[in-house]
């Protein structure tokens, strides 16, 4: 299979130890988004320290929301719509295959 120019090109400006970026598909960029959401989970905000319990959590979540945007409301989606398709269409659907089937 022939490679593009721009892969000849990627492939010849990594250096020996280090290889060039992998493609990422849609799994791939969403695994990437959670793992830098949980990062930034962990960092202190600065002035919060004393702030109240939900204070502190509005506080986080305006961070990470004008941090990362609609990968975060991605992410929350897709999580959710799994979750809710599992416990609420094939949970039901493959009981019901085994009671009445």
């Amino acid at each position: 299979m022939k490679s593009l120019p721009s892969e000849q090109t990627a492939s010849a400006e990594a250096t020996p130890g280090e290889s060039a970026a992998p493609r990422r598909g849609l799994w791939g960029y969403l695994r990437h988004a959670v793992t830098t959401i949980k990062v930034d989970l962990r960092i202190p905000l600065e002035g919060q320290e004393q702030g109240s319990r939900f204070g502190r959590i509005g506080a986080r979540f305006r961070f990470l929301l004008a941090r990362h945007g609609w990968k975060l409301v991605a992410v929350v989606v897709i999580y959710y719509l799994i979750r809710d398709t599992l416990l609420y269409i094939v949970l039901p659907y493959l009981f019901a295959r085994q009671i009445l089937g």
